[in-house]
């Protein structure tokens, strides 16, 4: 990650920043000023993560298949947006991202899920997170 914040904060503003998304058609940049005043963090920092959330939404097509695929209980469009959000990043890392170890990728999506989500998110993250690991462990 491109800034000198901790990883874990970073992960928690390119939340932030694919979750806004859901709900407003404004540019990156303009969500920047609320990301930066909501959780303390220079406008500078936020910017400079601007680049993996555009790899990040790359991808948002493929991620919502993986997780189309393993969710067996719920539609995508029935998952909460804190949970798919939390799951598209998880899965960023897991999947396309080599300098984060899967475990760490798979420990930060619980985490934000605790965070961000009700009593039961982190749950059906873990539950969602370790089927498409160990698929992708067994295809190796």
């Amino acid at each position: 990650m491109t800034t000198q914040l901790p990883k874990a904060k970073c992960r928690e503003i390119l939340f932030l920043l694919l979750y806004a998304q859901d709900f407003t058609k404004e540019e990156d940049l303009a969500q920047v000023q609320f990301i930066s005043d909501e959780l303390k963090v220079g406008a500078r920092h936020v910017r400079a993560l601007l680049p993996i959330l555009a790899l990040v939404k790359e991808k948002v097509e493929e991620l919502d298949k993986q997780i189309e695929k393993v969710s067996t209980e719920y539609e995508l469009s029935r998952i909460p947006k804190v949970e798919i959000n939390i799951l598209r990043l998880a899965l960023y890392e897991l999947f396309f991202d080599d300098s984060i170890p899967p475990q760490v990728a798979i420990t930060e999506g619980i985490r934000l899920a605790r965070k961000f989500g009700n009593q039961e998110c982190y749950k059906f993250v873990n539950a969602i997170l370790d089927t498409l690991h160990q698929e992708k462990l067994t295809n190796v």
